[in-house]
């Protein structure tokens, strides 16, 4: 895997420098920051990333002083377009066989984090040492970004493949991620909404968001007729960088092929690059809010009608690729059971409505929630139809998919 690596490395130097890339213009290389070489597992291709980032200093200096703020942004804009709205293997491939050393300085840094996680542990006690290793674990899910957390996250209300100590470690990954700049936010939005200030749409904006997850970060306003609304805002970079870990998660899989023979019994046989590539797609699916929203609504028009049973309202018109404005509801995370009592409610009655509205999507319609972890679910007590209490799928987002 690395003599291919240090000869993509090399020729993407050479006609970087000479200026003879493929059709693409010049990109500044992403440099690896920190690297340690005693976690380098070949010291040949940290050697020669080591002399390539030499060469490269001056343009990318050069570029640097060259580019302005808007122009940085316009440039990130224009290499997401490159990549897609729907995920393709292919065009991902191509797309970073052009980057070398970005692939090179992200690997090495899972590898890095990985080797962490694999230390021994200085506990006799066997579940102490599990603990440790799923807070080791959660930590460097939470350092390598949107990717690693939204596996996190899918893997957080999985108990039939992870023990209990990842199972609450991964928890935090459903609405308790460290939220992103809140000025690049607040830049995004009123890029996307095309506003010269909030007060144009806003009569409040909160000044940090309210949770943030894998994808993006949810903030709390009003609007100028006195809705409170929720705006989710997406990570910047966001698609690149999914991007990238894809192409390195293929590549891990491929080498799972090859020794596919001694790997568990029953994971023998598994396609994981087809594994992969299905968690690719829905990943690109969830990066356009646009499509969401569609989702959004036709999840309410099919089980809105469901006694005890909410999905917020959306406003498409104030939604775009990378910001979603919807209706905000106050109330307790359904896993909350203390919370859900203080306001005077079992939880008992709202598994049960979730379990209809689970079965109506799987007999009636066809059409899911696709990402129904408790991070996604409240109880309330704002009043629906019946001035009754409901059960809200969902504040953060519905992402829906069709069988």
């Amino acid at each position: 895997m690395w003599v291919p690596l240090c000869h993509g490395v090399q020729r993407w130097t050479e006609e970087r420098l000479s200026g003879t890339a493929r059709g693409v213009a010049p990109v500044a290389p992403v440099a690896p920051v920190g690297l340690d070489p005693a976690d380098a597992s070949s010291a040949a291709a940290l050697a020669l990333a080591s002399s390539a980032a030499a060469a490269l200093a001056a343009r990318r200096r050069r570029l640097a002083a060259r580019g302005s703020g808007a122009m940085a942004r316009g440039a990130s804009g224009a290499e997401e377009q490159s990549l897609g709205a729907i995920y393709n293997p292919a065009a991902v491939d191509e797309f970073f066989a052009q980057r070398p050393w970005a692939v090179l300085a992200r690997l090495l840094k899972v590898l890095a984090g990985a080797a962490r996680c694999a230390l021994p542990t200085m506990s006799q006690d066997s579940a102490s040492a599990e603990r440790l290793v799923a807070r080791r674990v959660r930590e460097l899910f939470t350092e390598l970004g949107p990717t690693y957390i939204k596996l996190g996250q899918a893997l957080s209300v999985r108990p039939d493949v992870l023990p209990e100590a990842f199972l609450q470690e991964f928890r935090e990954f459903q609405d308790s991620v460290t939220p992103f700049s809140h000025e690049e936010a607040i830049q995004l939005v009123l890029e996307e909404l095309k506003l010269n200030s909030l007060d144009e749409l806003f009569q409040d904006f909160g000044e940090a968001p309210k949770a943030a997850a894998s994808l993006g970060q949810v903030y709390k306003a009003r609007l100028k007729n006195g809705q409170s609304v929720a705006v989710k805002v997406q990570r910047p970079r966001l698609r690149e960088t999914v991007a990238l870990d894809l192409v390195i998660a293929r590549q891990m899989a491929k080498c799972l092929a090859i020794f596919s023979d001694q790997l568990p019994e029953g994971v023998r046989g598994t396609d994981w690059v087809e594994v992969v590539d299905a968690f690719g797609q829905r990943l690109f699916e969830e990066l356009d809010y646009e499509t969401e929203v569609k989702n959004a609504q036709r999840f309410r028009d099919l089980y809105g009608d469901q006694e005890k049973l909410k999905v917020p309202t959306m406003y498409p018109s104030l939604t775009t690729r990378k910001v979603i404005v919807m209706e905000w509801i106050d109330g307790a995370k359904l896993t909350d059971s203390s919370a859900i009592r203080a306001l005077g409610l079992q939880p008992l009655p709202f598994i049960s409505i979730g379990i209809e509205c689970a079965m109506r999507q799987l007999l009636e319609h066809g059409f899911f929630h696709a990402d129904p972890h408790p991070g996604n679910f409240i109880v309330t007590t704002q009043e629906a139809r019946r001035n009754t209490p409901f059960f809200s799928a969902a504040l953060v987002h519905v992402a829906a998919r069709a069988l």
